[in-house]
């Protein structure tokens, strides 16, 4: 466990096993400084006191699955989330139009019911999970992105879902 009431900053890290971030006294914040790397679960815990990460361009990935709680974590900032297994995207976002946020399932479902503005993209490989009164607004990367386009980068050509039903 992380507790950000100790530190300001939370350097590249590898953990073997699971991670959880929380808190023991409320307004703390910390800024990711580097890539997390988790072979089990990762989750922000809801402790009811709020805290801040600062995703700061970083990027969180683990092996299992991840859940982000509120009320308690906040996230500002731009970064990636990903996890192969299921996301639970639930915090409180202080971002901006010009944050963006990755967030990937590789084999599982993505929830997401943030508070706040979401700015991003978001795909997961069973099923992204919008709940009421959540909604996405896309806007264009930052130019260090390169999302591929049928003709322009960075240019959304379509949004597509689709529903699959065994026969």
């Amino acid at each position: 466990t992380i507790n950000v009431t100790s530190v300001d900053t939370i350097d590249d890290l590898y953990r073997d096993g699971d991670l959880s971030i929380t808190t023991t006294a409320t307004n703390q914040s910390a800024i990711l400084d580097g890539t997390i790397y988790v072979t089990g679960d990762f989750s922000c815990e809801a402790t009811g006191k709020e805290y801040t990460i600062d995703l700061n361009g970083q990027t969180i990935y683990s092996e299992g699955s991840m859940v982000f709680q509120s009320p308690g974590d906040i996230l500002t900032g731009s970064g990636c989330i990903i996890a192969v297994g299921d996301i639970t995207f639930q915090p409180k976002l202080e971002t901006d139009p010009d944050d963006f946020i990755f967030i990937l399932s590789l084999t599982g479902n993505v929830t997401m019911q943030p508070s706040g503005d979401f700015h991003g993209c978001v795909a997961g490989d069973i099923s992204v999970n919008l709940f009421p009164n959540t909604n996405v607004y896309w806007h264009e990367p930052p130019d260090i992105l390169n999302l591929p386009g049928k003709t322009n980068r960075n240019v959304i050509e379509g949004i597509r879902t689709w529903e699959i039903t065994p026969n």
